[in-house]
């Protein structure tokens, strides 16, 4: 673990042998691995956990979950997890012709729906089941 807290991990030989390992592992050929962080990474995290449930954080976080979808279509759609060019410089021009692309894209799109907003997606279940579970 980069040498931030403690590695476990168990012999192949005795998971193998385990009544419980179909519960505590997926791992074919290996055996289980657990990793403890160390005191101060561990309350790193649980205080970011615990501000996760602010206002303040939610609302910041709402711009970074607005670009999420643009990142992943840019990822996905254009490639630019992989650069083809070598140099910062030309990587940047890359990143930008992508978002000009995927400007291009929405646009088009927008226009082929005679300039209507995108319609409202159905409700999933699993976003049923959290209002309910929330309201409960």
């Amino acid at each position: 673990m980069a040498g931030d807290g403690a590695a476990i991990e168990v012999a192949a030989a005795d998971c193998h042998a385990c009544p419980f390992r179909t519960d505590c592992t997926r791992s074919v050929s290996a055996g289980r691995q657990i990793v403890i962080p160390s005191r101060r990474l561990y309350e790193i995290q649980r205080r970011n956990r615990t501000d996760q449930n602010s206002q303040e954080w939610k609302h910041r976080y709402q711009h970074r979950a607005g670009v999420e979808g643009a990142i992943s279509e840019a990822a996905r759609a254009y490639g630019v997890r992989r650069c083809r060019y070598i140099g910062l410089e030309k990587t940047k021009v890359q990143h930008q012709l992508a978002g000009c692309g995927m400007n291009a894209a929405r646009i088009t799109d927008w226009i082929e729906r005679d300039s209507q907003p995108v319609p409202e997606r159905s409700q999933t279940r699993f976003t049923a089941l959290r209002s309910t579970v929330t309201q409960s």
